[in-house]
């Protein structure tokens, strides 16, 4: 079972398109069959299992050097930007 699966709210996924050698996508496809599991789930659960314990990679040198001290920005970008919209719609600067 993935090491998320106590979670009580999914966390939000990002769908990505990875290509493989068709004898490794139909050993992926014919597992998730036999465990009635999805293929992604199971691609999950491997990546998840591959990456444990790995250090991440660093950041980038450049990172943080235009930091603006709101660590939420990302995450409210299309508040963000609708507010940008607003005010030039209306004039406001």
């Amino acid at each position: 079972m993935s090491m998320h699966a106590s979670r009580t709210a999914p966390e939000p996924t990002e769908r990505t398109t990875v290509s493989l050698p068709a004898p490794l996508a139909r050993q992926i496809r014919t597992l998730a069959l036999s465990k009635r599991r999805s293929v992604s789930s199971i691609l999950r659960e491997a990546l998840e299992a591959y990456l444990e314990g790995q250090e991440p990679p660093p950041l980038p040198s450049f990172t943080g050097v235009a930091a603006s001290g709101e660590g939420d920005l990302s995450e409210r970008v299309e508040e963000i930007v609708a507010e940008h919209v607003r005010r030039e719609r209306d004039g406001d600067r």
